[in-house]
């Protein structure tokens, strides 16, 4: 019974040179938040604070086990070497269910042995965990569902009795970490049947969901992480909308929630990750990047996160509380409140402020109040463009008035009605 795993142990250790993985991060910054769905360009993962990127093409069962017992992992080989050059970490994507493999349900039900899946599940994560590539998160299944759905077509039980669990088993005996693949039902109460299904949270580790209110992981917290029961909550697919101001709206919010939710004990506890890196036809502006005249471009959202990253992106991040403004904007992770969003990184403080119509046509100017703060103050839009603000100093704080006014307004329609937002960014070096 020791054969296999001697074997599979003495293929990984033969794999092919790859760069070294990047260093693992001591303290919470924006490159071990910011993930992508498929490697961008150098300059992109860059310029984006992009660290993470979330593959699922070359690891697929049916591109690494194309014919039971035939073997071809050159394509992932490549994409984490390149991955690696560049700084940026792996997220494999273990599924679906390989064509010779698949049941009644095909490529997105069980297979009709389950031996097969943990093979399949077994070689990968033995190449991948061990040296050159040392992968320490691999995540089951995209977007399973406690009923069927487009990814899952059988129930959520079958899912965890027959994917999951078997999946999750081997990878914790490597050591790594096990990634619950992007939940795709939007009822919460589903996805806490999932975990305690068959205590299928013992063998969690970070509870992946999609394109969900970012107010879910509130809950996520309250039930699962609290207590310490799970380490954390990604999500691993989010946009894909033509909502200019998405991520100025969403980021800010997740980042000061998870400073203030333990990010600071664990820097791989929360990430967001965009989807996709890139895209064409209609669905272009949805992503980060698209075709240019003169070759790949930035869209509007690869835009907005190029000009988060210039403001958040050079250091270890903490919350910072305090300053005040006037009218009051308390701290909101719900998205369609106003807000301002503190946060220091190194010697720089960065107010993020996020106001709706009603707002900013009462308030067009947002007073901000810094107690014991030095330093010349800043103005960037969500677009990156910047200007000197003028600051008054009264006592020992420093008075700076917004107009948020001038700045570019984008209006949501994807949550059921439309939704005005601007957002700057008060920056004080």
């Amino acid at each position: 019974m020791l054969l296999v795993p001697v074997l599979l142990l003495a293929m990984a250790l033969a794999a092919p040179a790859s760069a070294a993985p990047p260093p693992r991060p001591l303290a919470p910054d924006l490159r071990a938040f910011n993930g992508v769905d498929y490697l961008a360009a150098p300059d992109v993962m860059r310029d984006l604070g992009l660290g993470w990127a979330r593959e699922s093409f070359p690891v697929d069962w049916n591109a690494v086990e194309p014919a039971k017992g035939q073997w071809q992992f050159a394509k992932m080989d490549a994409k984490v070497a390149e991955a690696h050059a560049l700084g940026v970490e792996v997220l494999p994507m273990l599924g679906y269910t390989a064509k010779w493999a698949a049941g009644a349900a095909g490529g997105f039900g069980p297979a009709r042995d389950v031996a097969d899946w943990e093979e399949y599940v077994e070689r990968v994560v033995a190449r991948y965990s061990r040296p050159p590539y040392n992968l320490r998160y691999f995540q089951v299944w995209n977007e399973p569902s406690w009923t069927p759905m487009t990814f899952w077509k059988r129930s959520g039980p079958e899912w965890i009795d027959t994917v999951y669990l078997p999946a999750a088993r081997i990878i914790r005996r490597y050591g790594c970490r096990v990634v619950l693949g992007g939940w795709a039902d939007a009822d919460v109460a589903h996805l806490n049947d999932a975990l305690a299904w068959h205590d299928a949270w013992r063998f969690t580790d970070i509870i992946d969901i999609h394109y969900s209110p970012i107010g879910v992981w509130q809950d996520i917290w309250d039930h699962w992480l609290r207590d310490g029961r799970c380490l954390g909550v990604w999500q691993t697919e989010i946009g894909f909308h033509d909502f200019p101001e998405y991520i100025p709206n969403l980021n800010p919010r997740a980042l000061y929630w998870a400073l203030k939710h333990g990010w600071r004990e664990d820097a791989d506890r929360y990430k967001l990750f965009w989807f996709a890196s890139w895209g064409a036809g209609p669905d272009g502006a949805k992503c980060l990047t698209l075709p240019g005249a003169h070759g790949t471009q930035l869209s509007a959202h690869g835009t907005r996160l190029k000009a988060l990253t210039q403001v958040l992106g050079d250091g270890q991040l903490a919350a910072f509380d305090e300053f005040t403004t006037d009218p009051p904007l308390p701290p909101a992770l719900d998205e369609e409140r106003p807000t301002a969003l503190g946060f220091r990184v190194g010697p720089r403080t960065v107010i993020a402020l996020i106001v709706d119509a009603d707002t900013l046509k009462a308030h067009p100017t947002v007073v901000v109040t810094l107690p014991k703060t030095d330093g010349k103050a800043r103005l960037v839009s969500s677009v990156g463009e910047s200007r000197e603000l003028p600051a008054e100093r009264v006592g020992d704080a420093l008075v700076c008035r917004v107009p948020m006014g001038g700045l570019p307004c984008g209006v949501a329609r994807g949550w059921g009605k439309p939704w005005r937002v601007a957002v700057g960014y008060l920056v004080v070096e």
